[in-house]
């Protein structure tokens, strides 16, 4: 009986190895995530996410889904100096421009289409970007007073 509650007891150990690594490569993501980066990144956005990948150690992933929906697929070229930010403001700019948002995974970010360009369900062109772009970012207000009043009544 004892070699089976030994055996046990390994295999439930060795179950729980896999997840504390995937715990800690979560926590150092979202370290990295608020430490500040330098980037110049000029290139088709696969590449541009290779980059971030290599000097923040943070590995980035775009859904298929993404390649799908922007102008150019995998060849979309993104071109941007990243400076004083952290990497989370970087994504935040990056995926924000192309009308992407991101999550952060176990052991990677993933980047997704946001609500508004998974709705296109085509292709989008640079124009509908920078028109998601401008409306997500531009608060939208209503006006507080009700509408005039009429001084006069028709009763009949």
């Amino acid at each position: 009986m004892k070699p089976l509650a030994t055996i046990t007891l390994l295999f439930a150990m060795l179950l729980c190895i896999p997840a504390a690594g995937a715990q800690s490569l979560s926590a150092m993501i979202s370290s990295e995530l608020d430490k500040q980066v330098k980037l110049d990144l000029n290139g088709p956005l696969p590449q541009a996410l290779e980059k971030i990948g290599a000097d923040t150690g943070v590995r980035i992933q775009a859904t298929p889904e993404v390649w799908d929906l922007l102008p150019w697929g995998d060849q979309t070229p993104i071109k941007a100096s990243i400076q004083n930010q952290t990497l989370r403001q970087a994504l935040d700019g990056i995926a924000h421009t192309l009308g992407l948002t991101y999550d952060i995974k176990d052991q990677f970010i993933e980047l997704r289409p946001g609500a508004p360009l998974k709705r296109l369900g085509r292709r989008a062109t640079v124009g509908e970007l920078h028109a998601l772009a401008g409306l997500s970012s531009t608060p939208i207000s209503f006006p507080t007073d009700p509408a005039p009043s009429s001084s006069t009544s028709n009763c009949i």
